[in-house]
């Protein structure tokens, strides 16, 4: 079973969960039923498993990515809604994937507990025009193109009804494909830019979740967490065709907090867990007025040695749930 502690109670504690949820569309044989069956990897079954793990925390806020659009009112909203959470979705845009169907195309959801919250304002970040408008401006025109990526982006701002403070709650769904390395960099370079702007320059809280398929050694992580850029990108030895596309030296003025790295040192060893592919690609950071108080205890390795992948009867997602406690300063 999953341990949880190293997890602090404060007053105003928040608690906040970041989770890949696995959009039935996008679960592969081969690469997800290693350690689920047929009736393993259902929907029902597995969203049974999804409500119990996030329940079991208690959490203020959730924010989940890879939510599939026929599932969101049906199964998602009409359940959290029935325990006191209120929420909004919206589905990824991806100008080369032509997705119209609601059991095609997926999205990314932010879920508050409303006996704690008001729901102030809610946007989303159109990183495909504001990205076409920095390639314009800066004469990068010929990556118009590359930058047509999968990206999925929703914003909320909340008020604290125990505290009257206002915050940001920014959740992001980046592209996955591992040769556009360095279009997942640009993309979290245009996260940070509208974030920047969002919280007035670091005077507005803000907290920044998602899966952002993106390892804690890339170029993107360090640019969120250090706001230096380093262009260094996984994908050099591949088939990929030059130039890349290269961020300002100067990632952001304003570097983001891990909040596992502020508790335990380091990220996860994982946060996805296939057959082929384990690593850490999902956070939750927050900016300079957030104080982290505590977050979920990583699986133990001798836990995860004995594991092949997830989903499996214990886990419903081929991601790790992410949990942290944060306090407004």
């Amino acid at each position: 079973m999953r341990i949880y502690n190293n997890i602090k109670q404060s007053d105003y504690n928040i608690r906040i969960i970041s989770y890949n949820i696995l959009a039935p569309v996008t679960i592969n044989g081969d690469h997800h039923k290693l350690s689920c069956s047929d009736e393993c990897i259902s929907w029902e079954n597995r969203f049974k498993l999804i409500k119990k793990e996030v329940m079991d925390q208690d959490p203020d806020i959730i924010t989940f990515q890879e939510a599939q659009t026929d599932k969101i009112y049906n199964y998602i909203f009409n359940y959290f809604n029935s325990k006191g959470y209120y929420g909004y979705y919206i589905p990824q845009k991806n100008p080369n994937s032509g997705i119209e169907s609601d059991k095609k195309n997926f999205g990314v959801v932010i879920l508050f507990k409303t006996k704690r919250f008001f729901s102030l304002k809610i946007g989303t970040i159109d990183f495909h025009k504001i990205g076409e408008e920095y390639l314009v401006k800066n004469n990068l025109i010929k990556f118009r193109d590359k930058i047509k990526k999968r990206y999925t982006s929703l914003v909320l701002k909340l008020k604290d009804k125990k505290t009257n403070k206002e915050f940001y709650v920014v959740t992001v769904h980046l592209e996955s494909n591992p040769k556009y390395d360095d279009i997942k960099n640009f993309q979290g370079y245009i996260t940070m830019k509208y974030i920047n702007k969002l919280s007035n320059d670091d005077k507005i809280g803000v907290v920044l979740t998602g899966d952002f398929n993106s390892k804690p050694d890339s170029s993107n992580y360090v640019g969120i967490t250090t706001g230096k850029s380093i262009n260094k990108f996984d994908m050099e030895d591949f088939d990929y065709p030059r130039p890349f596309l290269n961020t300002p030296d100067i990632f952001t003025k304003y570097p983001l907090k891990s909040c596992y790295k502020e508790i335990i040192g380091h990220e996860p060893a994982y946060t996805n867990f296939t057959r082929n592919f384990k690593a850490t690609l999902d956070y939750i950071f927050v900016n300079s007025n957030f104080n982290v108080l505590g977050v979920m205890q990583e699986l133990s390795h001798k836990y995860i040695k004995n594991m092949k992948s997830v989903p499996d009867e214990n886990f419903p997602s081929d991601h790790f749930m992410q949990v942290a406690n944060i306090e407004l300063n």
